[in-house]
């Protein structure tokens, strides 16, 4: 029987300083039988010259370039389709992988023929060095597809994983919005699965100051398009209404606790931008559904189906703003 073959799709924007320690933890993989797709997503500094330098000597790398930025969703995209691997992964350009991780990847599919999904053991890696593993929410290792969905809603399982072939190309990166779709697409592959597994196979994954999730940019308030367009493939899916209470009320939170970081952090945004950012809120708030809400949350919040938007807005502003008061006591 021949060795599985994985395709690792890896998206590559201005990452120089950290390329070569991400394609070295690839290329030196216990398990030989890889591909490594990269896409440089029209870098500006040195990373296509290390991509090409390293395709040069291992034929398992093939580069592929955008002639202009796309984001990650699209570039992923554009090299899934030359994906010739019977499961498929991504790791980001600035991550690393352990020698073993792809080797207790593909032990894990084999062992186990109906799991479709295999989760990394992730890894978060500080700039002083520092390693501290994801502390997934649950005890279980195991999930039905729908499991996996409602628990990664809340992050309280994350979305780093390697995923069947068939099920990937069928259902590629979301591109709703350029730097939160992925949290849509892992979604929709733990739906297709018919299980999910944890497993060992460690992923590095690199904690940034300047991340888009820390950045107080107009970008970060994407979440607000990336949570409407999940909850409309929900319901396409026609998923179970516990899983859509899950979603609103994760919807709700997100509403909640950005507005408060725009409210506070008002003067970073140029009057266009606030233009846009409160036009976004409105709206997306204004598609809760409050009878998915439960009525604790309701009773908490000032009976918002009665308030609105306008008190939404004030319990963001003013209940967080004493939540961070009575943090720093």
């Amino acid at each position: 029987m021949r060795d599985k073959k994985v395709s690792i799709l890896v998206a590559v924007y201005n990452t120089e300083h950290f390329l070569r320690d991400c394609l070295d933890s690839l290329l030196y993989q216990s398990h030989r039988d890889i591909q490594i797709i990269c896409i440089d997503d029209a870098s500006t500094d040195g990373s296509l010259a290390i991509l090409n330098e390293y395709a040069a000597l291992d034929n398992r790398i093939i580069v592929l370039r955008n002639e202009v930025n796309l984001g990650q969703s699209k570039a992923r995209n554009h090299g899934l389709k030359y994906a010739t691997g019977d499961y498929i992964c991504m790791v980001d350009s600035d991550d690393m992988l352990d020698p073993n991780a792809i080797a207790q990847l593909v032990n894990t599919f084999t062992q186990h023929p109906l799991t479709d999904c295999v989760l990394f053991n992730l890894v978060l890696q500080y700039p002083d060095g520092t390693l501290t593993p994801y502390h997934n929410r649950t005890s279980q290792t195991i999930f039905s597809g729908d499991e996996a969905l409602c628990l990664s809603i809340d992050w309280s399982i994350h979305g780093v994983y390697a995923l069947r072939a068939d099920i990937h190309k069928s259902i590629p990166y979301d591109e709703s919005t350029r730097y939160t779709a992925d949290d849509i697409t892992t979604k929709l592959h733990y739906h297709a699965s018919r299980e999910v597994r944890l497993s060992n196979a460690s992923y590095y994954y690199r904690q940034h100051d300047n991340s888009i999730s820390n950045a107080i940019t107009i970008r970060r308030f994407d979440v607000f398009v990336a949570d409407f367009a999940l909850k409309k493939h929900l319901e396409k899916l026609n998923c179970k209404r516990h899983i859509m209470q899950r979603q609103e009320r994760y919807r709700w939170h997100n509403l909640i606790n950005y507005w408060y970081i725009f409210s506070t952090n008002k003067q970073l945004f140029t009057p266009q931008e606030q233009q846009e950012i409160e036009q976004s809120f409105d709206f997306h708030a204004s598609t809760l559904d409050h009878t998915l809400l439960p009525l604790s949350l309701k009773l908490r919040t000032l009976f918002i189906p009665f308030l609105g938007i306008k008190g939404m807005k004030f319990w963001a502003k003013y209940y967080c703003s004493f939540r961070q008061f009575i943090l720093k006591k």
